[in-house]
């Protein structure tokens, strides 16, 4: 069932029915439609199409599969790119759901593609080890396949990977898999990871990072943010040749970093075991904290957004009111 919520108050606005399914999730949204990833009992995946506004059908997008669990899609410039546990990554258009083009990827699980106005791109397994696939985003034909010297294995069908492009004709990932335990899209993986800088021009890895992060990064303004653990600690990554610039350790009581981290023009927000966080990104302090750990997003309105749950969603939504 997909729900679609009131930013108001929280109240119902629509549901869909998507019949039985063994997984579902997480949504995407773009230009006045939701598109949302499923399987069914029959291990058959499907991402469908929904009208934001009144929740009514539109179209299905299916790909191979068995017992997916999902990241969210990537819908952009008249395409929504989806990874399958199948390893491909697909393009379908956003206007009827047509499929523009589909390749392998040597991702599965708990994957999904980042794209510019150029290229997709996806890492996953490359022959024995790993590293970035970059496909032509309109035909979908593979341009490059840059090695990751750092390769570790992996020894599960799930790989954790959301690859981010920089602003210096660079893409960021992890480095290997990652594993939850968990047959839902709302785990988190167990490993601690190191992340990579891959630059585009040249064909091959920038820099890496000497620690390994377990929240997923983000990027903003020339740095990349990820949270590490034992000791926790956020660091506040050089975009450029991957030197921590300054670093944020959360109070006493607060032993682990979790989930995601969003960036806006003044703050990040970073969830622990215990709290999400508002950190000024000029003083590096904390400003406020809530006490409620989970996945974080944002919203236009502005609205912030925790799915709570330190390592599984407990099937709550706290919704905040930034200024």
């Amino acid at each position: 069932m997909l729900y679609a919520l009131k930013e108001t108050d929280g109240s119902t606005s629509w549901t869909y029915a998507l019949g039985q399914t063994a997984s579902e999730g997480p949504a995407a949204f773009l230009n006045g439609t939701v598109y949302l990833p499923s399987t069914d009992p029959s291990e058959g995946c499907a991402m469908w199409a929904l009208d934001a506004m009144q929740g009514t059908y539109k179209f299905k997008m299916t790909t191979s599969c068995q017992w997916s669990s999902f990241f969210a899609p990537t819908p952009s410039n008249g395409s929504v790119l989806q990874t399958s546990q199948a390893g491909e990554v697909y393009s379908f258009a956003t206007a009827d759901g047509t499929l523009q083009w589909s390749a392998p990827s040597g991702a599965s699980d708990q994957a999904t593609p980042a794209a510019d106005q150029q290229y997709v791109y996806q890492y996953g397994a490359l022959g024995s080890g790993g590293g970035l696939n970059v496909f032509d985003r309109t035909t979908g034909s593979l341009v490059t396949a840059i090695t990751d010297p750092f390769w570790p294995g992996t020894g599960s069908s799930s790989v954790f990977s959301a690859p981010a492009v920089g602003a210096n004709g660079d893409v960021i990932s992890f480095s290997g898999g990652g594993f939850s335990g968990q047959a839902a899209s709302s785990s988190e993986q167990y490993e601690s990871r190191v992340i990579v800088s891959y630059d585009i021009a040249t064909q091959a890895y920038k820099w890496r990072t000497q620690n390994s992060y377990l929240t997923h990064p983000a990027i903003a303004n020339g740095v990349v943010y990820a949270g590490r653990n034992a000791p926790a600690t956020l660091d506040a990554i050089s975009e450029a040749d991957g030197h921590i610039e300054w670093s944020w350790t959360p109070p006493a009581g607060d032993t682990e970093f979790h989930r995601n981290i969003v960036v806006t023009r003044n703050l990040l927000f970073v969830s622990t075991d215990v709290n999400v966080y508002a950190i000024d990104l000029t003083t590096h302090q904390a400003v406020w904290h809530y006490p409620k750990p989970g996945t974080i997003a944002i919203s236009a309105a502005p609205m912030l957004y925790i799915v709570t749950g330190v390592r599984v969603s407990d099937g709550n939504l706290v919704a905040i009111k930034l200024n």
